[in-house]
């Protein structure tokens, strides 16, 4: 089959356009599928096409879409998210040409509605893999809700809680999507001992913006202090200038004001996370939705204690008390006690992160994720045909 792919971003910071270029590769050696990528310009992810031998146009797009805040300037985030929509709209009548010998789209992305135009305009079937956050404050264009509740594609989520919430947040209808949780390239950390330093540390992985949950992991911390646990350091480990300045300024005098310089470490990007978490005791997702989470699953296979926030996919990824164990989100109270629980108790904390090194062999690969994938590709490839042969 020859499939167009076409993604949202450039940037590989985040975890979207990692799981879509370890995707695309797979379809093409595991199952020989003739694969273009459409980038929206030039940046990181241009470099890995060349280097796994992807072939690639680039076609110079914004990022459709807007957050809405209950204010007058809403009707101008309106309007400008049409215009960029619009823009879509026009590069894919102009360009549809160009690519009509391929079978299918697969669009990676929400803000990517280039590649539902083009599906359109060429008459073909499409493939729409939703990974970021979403809220009902998530605004598009104006007929959003026509495009994705279109029959002619089928939408991929990442996790149970997207495909729950999607029906009310953007008014998609659940006969158009399927759940396939994300495929982890990352290889299985050695076996090894938490908590059995005088030093307990603790990792934060992420772009340093406030979904992510640093301020609520820094609070928790000054909690463990109040209570006199003195031996707990937390690692912010993301790139500081991907993040949000005004954040990491805040983040830093929060910081301060607590007197814990010497115990919150901004590590900055670190390109060998396998090794870093070498030296981790545990590892925090404290994202406020976390659509999937693949750090969760990363410290699993590096066989850390991993403590995360009971929203989104990270429901699906931690069964508390058995692989993980989850907080309540927005209460750092409780997220102080868990890693206190797990300082008090290293015996069960070490019983529930083996149990979490032995289900992260078997969950979430690659093979099985690229598998199900390909499934729906097919289907939809194949569902396209009989309309057509009916019509």
């Amino acid at each position: 089959m020859k499939i167009l792919a076409v993604t949202f971003d450039v940037e590989l910071l985040g975890g979207a356009n990692r799981s879509f270029l370890m995707v695309i590769e797979n379809l093409k050696k595991k199952y020989n599928h003739t694969i273009k990528v459409i980038i929206p310009g030039k940046g990181p992810i241009e470099k890995e096409l060349i280097s796994k031998g992807i072939l690639y146009d680039i076609v110079d797009l914004p990022q459709t879409g807007c957050v809405l805040c209950g204010e007058k300037k809403d009707l101008l985030r309106k309007c400008k998210a049409n215009i960029k929509a619009a823009i879509h709209y026009l590069k894919a009548n102009i360009r549809y040409k160009s690519y009509i010998e391929y079978d299918l789209v697969y669009i990676n992305g929400t803000s990517q509605l280039f590649g539902y135009y083009i599906a359109k305009k060429m008459h073909k079937p499409f493939v729409w893999h939703f990974r970021g956050y979403l809220t009902e404050n998530h605004y598009y264009c104006f007929s959003q809700t026509k495009i994705f509740n279109d029959n002619c594609g089928k939408i991929i989520v990442i996790s149970k809680s997207m495909f729950q919430n999607l029906p009310e947040l953007l008014g998609i209808d659940c006969k158009h999507m399927t759940v396939i949780p994300n495929g982890l390239e990352m290889m299985l950390g050695r076996k090894k001992t938490i908590l059995c330093n005088n030093s307990v540390n603790c990792v934060l992985c992420g772009r340093l913006i406030s979904i992510k949950g640093q301020m609520e992991a820094i609070e928790a911390l000054y909690i463990l202090k109040r209570h006199g646990i003195k031996n707990v350091y937390l690692h912010f480990a993301g790139d500081l200038n991907a993040g949000n300045k005004r954040y990491i300024e805040e983040l830093k005098k929060v910081t301060k004001k607590y007197d814990l310089q010497d115990k919150v470490i901004f590590e900055g990007q670190i390109d060998d996370m396998t090794n870093f978490r070498e030296k981790m005791d545990i590892e925090l997702m404290c994202s406020i939705n976390e659509p999937f989470g693949r750090v969760t699953v990363e410290g699993m296979r590096s066989n850390l204690l991993v403590i995360g926030a009971n929203t989104g996919g990270t429901l699906d990824i931690i069964n508390n008390g058995y692989n993980g164990l989850l907080y309540e989100q927005g209460n750092p109270e409780d997220l102080a006690e868990k890693i206190l629980y797990a300082l008090n108790h290293p015996d069960k904390a070490q019983k529930i992160s083996d149990n979490a090194y032995e289900f992260s062999k078997n969950n979430f690969t690659i093979d099985e994720n690229v598998k199900k994938i390909n499934e729906v590709l097919m289907e939809v490839k194949i569902h396209a045909h009989e309309r057509q042969r009916k019509s």
